[in-house]
């Protein structure tokens, strides 16, 4: 496990992951870099990246399939700011992929998200622009708030981007409150 605490900087390159039981990354009050990580088959103890009052996350180049997190999200984001998360492959997660609260997103471009029971939920934050994403069977005909998108007090813009076979009780692509 990567834990940085107080103005630290960490980059992460080139890493993968592979048939493994992990904790990986808790970042506070830091600035991150994560590019070219690569996970499958994986079942993280926590959350996979757990971010909160840190100033700068790019997470690029990247692919993660087949992760399991024993407390139900991925990726968890409180209080944080993130200028990209570019190029990113997430496939055949059984839960929530993402968490992001009290943020703010800058650009979000090239995501693939593909067989997800739960995609990304935004709770008062900011995405200035998602764009050029594949968002392909995220949600459950079981779960209650939005399949790919749950937007609750926060504020999105969305452009050439591709929502199919999503589902949910209410919201099968996005569900705004």
């Amino acid at each position: 496990m990567l834990s940085c605490n107080l103005d630290s900087e960490i980059y992460i390159s080139n890493v993968q992951l592979v048939d493994s039981i992990a904790s990986f990354i808790r970042v506070t009050s830091s600035y991150l870099t994560i590019d070219e990580l690569s996970t499958s088959n994986v079942t993280f103890a926590d959350n996979m990246l757990k971010m909160i009052n840190s100033y700068d996350l790019s997470f690029t180049n990247s692919h993660i399939q087949d992760a399991i997190s024993d407390i139900g999200v991925l990726i968890f984001i409180s209080r944080s700011h993130i200028s990209e998360i570019r190029n990113l492959t997430v496939t055949d997660l059984p839960h929530q992929f993402i968490y992001l609260e009290r943020s703010t997103v800058a650009l979000i471009d090239g995501m693939y998200l593909h067989n997800i029971t739960n995609g990304i939920e935004i709770f008062r934050t900011n995405v200035t622009l998602l764009t050029n994403s594949e968002f392909d069977m995220i949600g459950s005909k079981n779960h209650f708030k939005g399949g790919v998108i749950f937007i609750k007090r926060s504020s999105i813009s969305i452009d050439n981007s591709t929502f199919t076979n999503n589902q949910a009780i209410k919201g099968g692509a996005l569900k705004i409150e």
